[in-house]
């Protein structure tokens, strides 16, 4: 009997030397593990969504496989506030060997947007906060983190309506023709139409109008929009709504006041 507790006592420390050397085996493997970041490029996916992708390169030349690699990011504003979330996972990374994968995070464009104004019309950076963990030969997680920065071009930059040109078409009527001009920094194109709306001093619809809108990505647009109204219906004060209609989003109003 004594015998036997003591075989048994031997086949534990055993184990666990065996068990405490393969855990240090597995954690000297890091040293041989080489994560490689590209830069994150923004752009649109098929649905004209918001698209941020990472490349990623996983080199392992250690002693043993990396399991349950995982990729999870949240993208920031400049003002903190979380605008999406994704998450990437690639099962095992074989010991001695490479994986190259893409890290996707979306988000609605449309309703990014109009969740936050300030995109439309100036430029910013948005940081990839980016959490990554592994677990080694089953046993061992770890974890890292990492930030990136990835530009942000406002489609409507620098955007602004002139100072309204009033002339009279006939006895009874007027034009006025309102200057439109912004800068496109987006990664991407504006086709669609501006449309503005003309209110006299008591809110009242006096005249609209509009033009198309075809602007490719980093041009800019310098334009004019014609409205013709009553004359009877010039009042000294009032405003403009302005809607754009871009494909990708729709934005408006943006009130401007005149007089």
């Amino acid at each position: 009997m004594q015998l036997s507790i003591r075989m048994i006592g031997i086949a534990t420390t055993v184990f666990w030397v065996f068990l405490a050397a393969f855990v240090v085996l597995a954690v000297y493997s890091v040293k041989d593990l080489n994560l490689d970041f590209g830069q994150p490029v923004a752009g649109l996916d098929a649905d004209g969504d918001l698209l941020i992708s990472l490349p990623i390169t996983i080199v392992n030349r250690g002693y043993t496989n990396l399991e349950a690699f995982r990729v999870a990011t949240q993208v920031m504003g400049s003002d903190g506030a979380v605008i999406a979330r994704g998450s990437t996972s690639v099962p095992v990374v074989r010991r001695d060997s490479s994986v190259v994968t893409t890290h996707n995070v979306s988000a609605n464009l449309d309703d990014l947007l109009s969740r936050h104004g300030s995109f439309l019309f100036n430029d910013t950076e948005l940081t990839l906060n980016a959490t990554v963990g592994i677990t080694l030969a089953q046993l061992v997680p770890v974890e890292a983190r990492a930030n990136f920065s990835v530009p942000w071009g406002a489609p409507l930059y620098d955007f602004a309506v002139g100072m309204p040109a009033f002339a009279p078409e006939e006895a009874t009527s007027m034009v006025v023709s309102v200057p439109v001009s912004f800068e496109n920094h987006a990664f991407f194109d504006l086709e669609g139409d501006i449309r503005l709306l003309m209110f006299d001093s008591s809110d009242r619809l006096v005249a609209e109008g509009g033009t198309a809108l075809d602007v490719a990505q980093h041009t800019s647009y310098s334009g004019n929009i014609d409205l013709v109204f009553a004359t009877s219906a010039l009042t000294s004060s009032g405003k403009f709504e302005v809607y754009v209609h871009a494909g990708l989003f729709d934005y408006g109003p943006l009130v401007i006041p005149y007089g």
